[in-house]
């Protein structure tokens, strides 16, 4: 039984890989941050609906926060890392990791942009039901809405 635990955790490291600024993110000696306050206003799961100024066709990435996290769907694969949030609306987020499943190329495409998108944030803000996430400067990296409660039908 011991032997499946070493397994089923190896599986777990390979099928994962750091995203963003090549930063590897391994459980040795790493400290873990102590849990952030989650703003009430971004509390909740987000469907990316505009990235770099472009809608998003097809289904989207997206965004959700809990107890220091930021985690969700990215295009094709899942991901997670580490956020803060600073003063009224500052935000710092990663070094993160991915699943590493292919898929079709426009659905990589999607998931790089967005990757690389968090990778910039350093601010949101939500008004009329939109998260904007912002970077240098305050300028819109991406916009997203409340996503659903359920995945769309064909998903």
């Amino acid at each position: 039984m011991r032997g499946l635990g070493i397994a089923a955790l190896a599986a777990l490291a390979v099928g994962c890989a750091p995203v963003g600024r090549g930063e590897a993110v391994t459980g040795a000696g790493m400290a873990e941050p102590a849990p952030a306050a989650v703003p009430a206003a971004v509390d909740r799961e987000w469907a990316v609906v505009e990235l770099g100024g472009a809608p998003v066709e097809g289904r989207a990435p997206t965004i959700a926060f809990r107890d220091g996290r930021i985690f969700g769907f990215a295009g094709c694969n899942r991901y997670f890392g580490p956020v803060s949030f600073t003063g009224r609306e500052g935000m710092k987020i990663g070094p993160a990791a991915m699943t590493m499943m292919a898929c079709p190329d426009a659905q990589m495409a999607l998931e790089q942009r967005f990757a690389r998108a968090l990778e910039g944030v350093t601010g949101w803000q939500v008004a009329d039901g939109v998260l904007t996430l912002t970077g240098a400067g305050g300028a819109a990296i991406l916009r997203a809405r409340v996503a659903p409660a359920d995945p769309p039908a064909g998903d």
